[in-house]
């Protein structure tokens, strides 16, 4: 007599959550494929395709921060489409769909970063990867709805910026998480020269498009700095790192065409000008210019809060989660406060401009990382 088969529980869960993850990405396909751009009138999306418009008929106009309308342009030109509702409507779904893709590897990436001492080693590969995409899907799926911006007709980031050049912030995301998995997990030195390229990459991609960006990149660089630094190495990673911020901050002001203020400040001596600046500038955050309550919304509370038992079950034990990536990724929790308090968003407009502080909310990664 043959024995019943043993039914194997792991490939039954596995045809389900594959069904269930593909059939979500299908799902999230056919909604952006059939979404439509805010265009409401007096709104930053008109100020974007004009300017597109006027490098579709003549390549040669010149205007600030033009990678992003040229490359559209020559786009759209090849497309042979010249109507404004249509520019909308495929630099809409396009940056849509490549917003998402660039969020879903960026966790991807850093996942294994974080738990590679955890029970991530114990899996199958099968398992393995089964798992790190369906966190990285549903990571995703938690970025499109919890970062938002203040709008009469709309909160959500991706809606507000669809057509737009900050299609360079999932980029950055997708860079830093590289840089991160290069130096966290123990992997060939090809692959880690391979990943370390594609970061430079698209930090290449967000300087060229809106180096405004890499301002992001000072808590990222600055963190690493403190928590990698050592007696053998300290020289070697304080001259890396000193290089690469002098390079965003050059890149960041030369692309962006905006000096920070403290610096003219400075240079024309009206420094006793700063405090009070500091001041006045805070107040206009503080009084609704950060844009706290379209950012601060519950689910985003929530990521926030979420650092706490991470950090404590860290503490609790210290070979489950790779303390050096989880202290990197814990020390962007400040940009979810800069804007919020009056001396640190006052302090922050005068590098960055106090209109537009508010942003710096949307440059954390705990925000969909740490929900494991």
């Amino acid at each position: 007599m043959y024995g019943t088969p043993k039914v194997n529980a792991f490939m039954n869960s596995a045809r389900i959550y594959k069904f269930a993850f593909w059939a979500t990405v299908a799902l999230l396909i056919v909604f952006i494929m059939n979404s439509y751009p805010m265009m409401k009138t007096r709104f930053d999306i008109w100020y974007h395709l004009g300017y597109i418009d006027d490098y579709v008929y003549d390549p040669n106009i010149l205007h600030g921060r033009s990678n992003w309308y040229k490359t559209w342009a020559h786009i759209l030109r090849l497309l042979e489409t010249r109507d404004i509702s249509t520019y909308a409507v495929i630099i809409h779904r396009t940056q849509f769909l490549i917003s998402c893709f660039s969020i879903y590897l960026s966790a991807k990436f850093l996942l294994p970063a974080l738990l590679h001492k955890t029970k991530l080693s114990k899996r199958s590969t099968a398992e393995n990867k089964l798992w790190i995409s369906s966190f990285a899907l549903s990571s995703m799926m938690v970025w499109l709805t919890v970062i938002g911006t203040v709008s009469t007709f709309q909160q959500a980031w991706i809606m507000w910026y669809s057509v737009n050049y900050q299609i360079t912030l999932p980029f950055l995301f997708l860079a830093i998480s590289l840089l991160i998995n290069a130096v966290a997990i123990q992997q060939s030195h090809r692959i880690v020269i391979v990943k370390i390229a594609f970061s430079l990459l698209f930090l290449a991609l967000v300087m060229l498009l809106h180096a405004g960006e890499l301002v992001y990149l000072f808590v990222y660089l600055l963190a690493s700095l403190l928590i990698y630094a050592s007696k053998e190495n300290i020289k070697k990673i304080s001259i890396v790192l000193l290089f690469l911020l002098i390079i965003v901050l050059i890149a960041s002001q030369f692309y962006n065409d905006r000096i920070p203020e403290i610096f003219t400040l400075i240079k024309t001596g009206q420094g006793g000008k700063i405090a009070g600046l500091i001041h006045e500038y805070g107040k206009y955050n503080v009084e609704g210019g950060n844009r706290y309550a379209a950012n601060w919304n519950a689910l985003y509370a929530i990521c926030v809060i979420s650092a706490l038992p991470v950090l404590f079950f860290n503490f609790y034990d210290k070979t489950a989660l790779n303390s050096k990536a989880l202290y990197i990724v814990l020390a962007s929790l400040i940009y979810c406060f800069v804007p919020t308090f009056k001396v640190s968003s006052g302090i922050a407009s005068l590098f960055y401009g106090a209109p537009i502080v508010n942003r710096f909310y949307f440059a954390s990664m705990l925000l969909f990382y740490l929900r494991f």
